[in-house]
Protein backbone atom coordinates (compact mmCIF):
# COMPACT_ATOMS: atom_id res chain seq x y z
CA UNK A 1 0.00 0.00 0.00
CA UNK A 2 1.39 3.38 -1.09
CA UNK A 3 1.75 5.58 2.00
CA UNK A 4 3.99 8.26 0.55
CA UNK A 5 3.34 11.83 1.62
CA UNK A 6 2.49 13.04 -1.89
CA UNK A 7 -0.03 10.22 -2.35
CA UNK A 8 -1.77 10.98 0.96
CA UNK A 9 -1.84 14.71 0.25
CA UNK A 10 -3.33 14.06 -3.20
CA UNK A 11 -5.97 11.72 -1.74
CA UNK A 12 -6.83 14.29 0.94
CA UNK A 13 -7.41 16.97 -1.69
CA UNK A 14 -9.36 14.77 -4.14
CA UNK A 15 -11.29 12.78 -1.55
CA UNK A 16 -12.20 15.57 0.85
CA UNK A 17 -11.38 19.16 -0.12
CA UNK A 18 -12.61 18.84 -3.71
CA UNK A 19 -15.86 17.16 -2.58
CA UNK A 20 -16.78 18.78 0.74
CA UNK A 21 -14.74 21.98 0.87
CA UNK A 22 -11.84 23.02 3.06
CA UNK A 23 -12.08 22.01 6.73
CA UNK A 24 -11.22 24.48 9.47
CA UNK A 25 -9.06 21.97 11.31
CA UNK A 26 -7.71 18.45 10.81
CA UNK A 27 -6.70 16.06 13.60
CA UNK A 28 -3.82 13.76 12.64
CA UNK A 29 -1.43 11.42 14.39
CA UNK A 30 2.33 11.99 14.48
CA UNK A 31 3.18 9.87 11.43
CA UNK A 32 6.07 11.15 9.35
CA UNK A 33 3.75 11.72 6.37
CA UNK A 34 1.75 14.32 8.32
CA UNK A 35 4.88 15.94 9.76
CA UNK A 36 6.36 16.53 6.31
CA UNK A 37 6.95 19.95 4.78
CA UNK A 38 4.50 19.12 1.97
CA UNK A 39 1.60 18.57 4.36
CA UNK A 40 2.47 21.70 6.31
CA UNK A 41 2.45 23.71 3.08
CA UNK A 42 -0.88 22.16 2.07
CA UNK A 43 -2.42 23.10 5.43
CA UNK A 44 -1.04 26.64 5.20
CA UNK A 45 -2.25 27.05 1.60
CA UNK A 46 -5.86 26.20 2.51
CA UNK A 47 -5.86 27.77 5.96
CA UNK A 48 -6.26 24.47 7.83
CA UNK A 49 -5.30 24.23 11.49
CA UNK A 50 -3.26 21.07 12.02
CA UNK A 51 -4.01 19.36 15.38
CA UNK A 52 -1.81 16.49 16.62
CA UNK A 53 -2.80 13.55 18.79
CA UNK A 54 -0.52 12.34 21.58
CA UNK A 55 1.79 9.48 20.66
CA UNK A 56 0.68 5.90 21.42
CA UNK A 57 -2.57 7.09 22.96
CA UNK A 58 -5.58 5.95 20.87
CA UNK A 59 -8.00 7.60 23.28
CA UNK A 60 -6.79 11.01 22.12
CA UNK A 61 -8.62 10.40 18.84
CA UNK A 62 -11.33 8.09 20.14
CA UNK A 63 -13.97 8.71 17.45
CA UNK A 64 -11.59 7.71 14.65
CA UNK A 65 -10.32 4.67 16.56
CA UNK A 66 -13.88 3.45 17.12
CA UNK A 67 -14.54 3.85 13.41
CA UNK A 68 -11.38 1.86 12.66
CA UNK A 69 -12.65 -1.01 14.83
CA UNK A 70 -15.94 -0.92 12.93
CA UNK A 71 -14.03 -0.99 9.62
CA UNK A 72 -11.90 -3.96 10.64
CA UNK A 73 -14.84 -6.00 11.92
CA UNK A 74 -16.74 -5.42 8.66
CA UNK A 75 -13.75 -6.08 6.38
CA UNK A 76 -13.01 -9.39 8.13
CA UNK A 77 -16.48 -10.60 7.15
CA UNK A 78 -15.29 -10.74 3.53
CA UNK A 79 -13.09 -13.46 2.04
CA UNK A 80 -11.17 -11.08 -0.23
CA UNK A 81 -7.59 -10.62 1.01
CA UNK A 82 -7.37 -7.21 -0.67
CA UNK A 83 -9.21 -5.00 1.81
CA UNK A 84 -9.20 -2.08 -0.61
CA UNK A 85 -11.57 -4.00 -2.90
CA UNK A 86 -14.22 -4.49 -0.20
CA UNK A 87 -13.81 -1.05 1.41
CA UNK A 88 -16.41 0.71 -0.82
CA UNK A 89 -19.06 -1.87 0.14
CA UNK A 90 -18.15 -1.56 3.83
CA UNK A 91 -18.39 2.23 3.60
CA UNK A 92 -21.80 1.96 1.95
CA UNK A 93 -23.05 -0.10 4.88
CA UNK A 94 -21.63 2.31 7.46
CA UNK A 95 -23.16 5.32 5.71
CA UNK A 96 -26.55 3.61 5.66
CA UNK A 97 -26.37 2.34 9.28
CA UNK A 98 -28.69 3.93 11.83
CA UNK A 99 -26.90 6.03 14.46
CA UNK A 100 -28.81 6.04 17.73
CA UNK A 101 -26.94 9.08 19.05
CA UNK A 102 -27.83 11.18 15.98
CA UNK A 103 -31.24 9.55 15.36
CA UNK A 104 -30.30 9.34 11.68
CA UNK A 105 -27.85 7.75 9.27
CA UNK A 106 -24.76 9.50 7.94
CA UNK A 107 -26.39 9.49 4.49
CA UNK A 108 -29.51 11.17 5.90
CA UNK A 109 -27.45 14.04 7.26
CA UNK A 110 -25.40 14.45 4.09
CA UNK A 111 -28.02 13.93 1.36
CA UNK A 112 -31.23 14.70 3.22
CA UNK A 113 -32.77 11.30 2.47
CA UNK A 114 -32.17 7.59 2.99
CA UNK A 115 -30.02 5.96 0.34
CA UNK A 116 -31.32 2.85 -1.43
CA UNK A 117 -29.17 -0.23 -0.88
CA UNK A 118 -28.64 -3.04 -3.41
CA UNK A 119 -30.60 -6.18 -2.54
CA UNK A 120 -32.58 -4.74 0.37
CA UNK A 121 -34.23 -7.56 2.32
CA UNK A 122 -37.33 -5.77 3.56
CA UNK A 123 -40.01 -4.18 1.41
CA UNK A 124 -42.02 -1.29 2.79
CA UNK A 125 -45.59 -2.31 3.57
CA UNK A 126 -48.51 -0.47 5.09
CA UNK A 127 -48.84 -1.16 8.82
CA UNK A 128 -52.54 -1.13 9.68
CA UNK A 129 -54.20 -0.86 13.07
CA UNK A 130 -55.39 -4.45 12.73
CA UNK A 131 -51.90 -5.82 12.14
CA UNK A 132 -50.57 -3.74 15.05
CA UNK A 133 -53.20 -5.21 17.39
CA UNK A 134 -52.38 -8.75 16.26
CA UNK A 135 -48.69 -8.08 16.78
CA UNK A 136 -49.24 -6.96 20.37
CA UNK A 137 -51.46 -9.99 21.02
CA UNK A 138 -48.85 -12.42 19.66
CA UNK A 139 -46.11 -10.68 21.62
CA UNK A 140 -48.03 -11.03 24.89
CA UNK A 141 -48.68 -14.72 24.25
CA UNK A 142 -44.99 -15.26 23.58
CA UNK A 143 -43.88 -13.61 26.83
CA UNK A 144 -46.48 -15.56 28.82
CA UNK A 145 -44.71 -18.77 27.76
CA UNK A 146 -41.32 -17.61 29.00
CA UNK A 147 -40.07 -19.02 32.29
CA UNK A 148 -36.96 -18.07 34.32
CA UNK A 149 -33.96 -20.40 34.18
CA UNK A 150 -33.29 -22.58 37.21
CA UNK A 151 -30.82 -20.64 39.38
CA UNK A 152 -28.85 -23.77 40.27
CA UNK A 153 -27.39 -23.84 36.74
CA UNK A 154 -26.09 -20.27 36.73
CA UNK A 155 -22.64 -21.28 37.95
CA UNK A 156 -22.17 -23.94 35.30
CA UNK A 157 -19.95 -23.05 32.40
CA UNK A 158 -21.08 -24.60 29.15
CA UNK A 159 -19.22 -24.66 25.88
CA UNK A 160 -21.27 -23.68 22.86
CA UNK A 161 -21.17 -26.37 20.18
CA UNK A 162 -22.78 -26.07 16.76
CA UNK A 163 -25.45 -28.75 16.39
CA UNK A 164 -24.31 -29.60 12.84
CA UNK A 165 -20.80 -30.54 14.02
CA UNK A 166 -22.01 -34.08 14.55
CA UNK A 167 -22.70 -34.59 10.85
CA UNK A 168 -20.52 -32.15 8.92
CA UNK A 169 -17.66 -33.44 6.76
CA UNK A 170 -15.68 -30.20 6.81
CA UNK A 171 -15.08 -27.59 9.50
CA UNK A 172 -13.57 -24.17 10.09
CA UNK A 173 -10.98 -23.89 12.89
CA UNK A 174 -10.88 -20.73 15.01
CA UNK A 175 -7.58 -18.85 14.74
CA UNK A 176 -6.54 -18.26 18.37
CA UNK A 177 -2.99 -17.02 17.76
CA UNK A 178 -2.33 -13.29 17.75
CA UNK A 179 -2.56 -12.08 14.17
CA UNK A 180 -2.78 -8.90 12.17
CA UNK A 181 -5.63 -6.39 12.49
CA UNK A 182 -7.49 -7.94 9.52
CA UNK A 183 -6.80 -11.58 10.42
CA UNK A 184 -9.80 -13.79 9.62
CA UNK A 185 -11.23 -15.33 12.83
CA UNK A 186 -11.41 -18.84 11.28
CA UNK A 187 -9.13 -20.89 9.00
CA UNK A 188 -10.28 -23.58 6.60
CA UNK A 189 -12.40 -25.36 5.65
CA UNK A 190 -10.64 -28.62 6.58
CA UNK A 191 -11.71 -32.25 6.22
CA UNK A 192 -12.91 -34.11 9.34
CA UNK A 193 -11.06 -37.41 9.87
CA UNK A 194 -12.79 -38.54 13.07
CA UNK A 195 -14.69 -37.08 16.02
CA UNK A 196 -15.85 -37.65 19.56
CA UNK A 197 -17.80 -35.59 22.08
CA UNK A 198 -14.90 -33.28 22.97
CA UNK A 199 -12.36 -33.33 20.13
CA UNK A 200 -12.12 -33.71 16.37
CA UNK A 201 -9.24 -35.00 14.30
CA UNK A 202 -8.96 -32.59 11.37
CA UNK A 203 -6.71 -32.87 8.30
CA UNK A 204 -4.82 -29.56 8.19
CA UNK A 205 -2.11 -28.91 5.60
CA UNK A 206 -1.20 -32.57 5.19
CA UNK A 207 -1.37 -33.47 8.92
CA UNK A 208 -4.06 -34.94 11.17
CA UNK A 209 -4.50 -32.50 14.06
CA UNK A 210 -6.64 -32.98 17.18
CA UNK A 211 -8.77 -29.88 17.82
CA UNK A 212 -11.20 -29.09 20.67
CA UNK A 213 -14.84 -28.74 19.62
CA UNK A 214 -15.07 -25.22 21.07
CA UNK A 215 -12.72 -24.01 18.31
CA UNK A 216 -14.76 -25.52 15.48
CA UNK A 217 -17.76 -24.54 13.43
CA UNK A 218 -19.31 -26.49 10.55
CA UNK A 219 -18.45 -25.57 6.96
CA UNK A 220 -21.33 -25.63 4.50
CA UNK A 221 -19.60 -26.34 1.21
CA UNK A 222 -21.49 -26.07 -2.08
CA UNK A 223 -20.62 -28.97 -4.36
Amino acid sequence: MDQETATIARAFYKGWIARFGTPFRVTMDQSRQFESQLFKQLSALYGIVHLKTTAYHPGANGMVERLHRQFKAAIKCHEDDQWTRVLPTVLLGIRAAWREDMRATAADLLYGETIRLPGEFLALKAFTASSAANYVKDLRQHFEKLRPTNGTHHGERRTFVFKDLGTTDQVFVRHDAIGGPLQQPYDGPYRVVSRNARTFVVHIRGKDVTVSVDRLKPAYVID
